[in-house]
């Protein structure tokens, strides 16, 4: 008689453990995750790589702006440069030539007829004037304007600052004022002592004009009236003190020396 066991093995006392089956399915099903995994793998490198490629092109071309804005600044400095060279030149030359014009006619000239009315009514009763002599005295130095240029350009490092400017030279003028006088007198004491108050009536002199501004004579000139000659002559018969005075002028239009003659004897003291 054949006998079936139905029963499950394990479940038989004494019997032996029994090897679970292996599906014939299962190789398939992890080769195709490890496939599904490579994939992913792929996918994930080449998004990243994509990624990684947009953030260059985007530098890239945000470099590509930043040179190309900054050919353009550096074309608009360079015009400008070249611009503000011309500027400077033609300053430098407008600047020169209104030196000059000021040294030809400057703002603080001396008005001889006006001078010339003081002085009438400062001589002195018992004194008189034999003669008036002006004599002009012209120096030529250079112009600030012109020494500034020369600095400028001996400072600029650049290759390609030009040649030296040329040296620009203004005329600076003085005049020297000659008074030869007579002083009369009972005696050489007295003929001495008119010339003296004619020196005192010159240096002191100070009237105010019509807008209330002090005047001196000795306005526009160096502070002091110098002495040239002073002795004893005989004159048609009559015994006089002969004098010679001079006076020059301030270098017109100097600015550092405007200021009257008044301020530069006290600041003298």
């Amino acid at each position: 008689m054949i006998q079936i066991n139905l029963l499950d093995p394990a479940q038989v006392k004494g019997g032996r453990k029994s090897i679970a089956a292996i599906p014939s399915g299962a190789s398939g099903a992890g080769s195709f995750i490890v496939a599904a995994a490579v994939v992913l793998a792929l996918g994930l490198n080449l998004a990243l790589g994509w990624s990684a490629w947009q953030r260059v092109a985007v530098s890239q071309a945000a470099c590509a702006r930043v040179k190309s804005d900054y050919k353009r600044v550096q074309a608009e400095i360079d015009a400008k440069t070249k611009d503000a060279d011309q500027v400077r030149k033609f300053r430098e030359v407008v600047a020169n030539q209104m030196d000059v014009l000021r040294s030809l006619d400057p703002p603080d000239r001396i008005l001889w007829s006006q001078k010339v009315n003081m002085l009438a009514s400062l001589i002195p009763a018992a004194v008189f004037i034999d003669e008036v002599r002006i004599n002009e005295d012209v120096q030529m130095v250079e112009t600030d304007a012109s020494k500034t240029a020369i600095d400028n350009w001996k400072k600029n490092t650049k290759s390609n600052k030009g040649p030296q400017p040329k040296q620009v030279f203004r005329p600076v003028i003085r005049y020297h004022m000659v008074l030869v006088g007579l002083a009369m007198g009972k005696d050489n004491i007295e003929q001495f002592n008119n010339v003296m108050a004619f020196h005192r009536a010159l240096t002191g002199h100070r009237t105010v004009d019509a807008a209330g501004h002090a005047q001196r004579f000795m306005d526009g000139f160096e502070s002091d009236v110098k002495f040239d000659v002073i002795k004893g002559e005989v004159y048609e018969e009559v015994p006089v003190n002969k004098f010679v005075f001079k006076l020059t002028t301030l270098p017109l239009g100097d600015e550092a020396k405007k200021k009257p003659a008044e301020a530069r004897v006290a600041s003298a003291r």
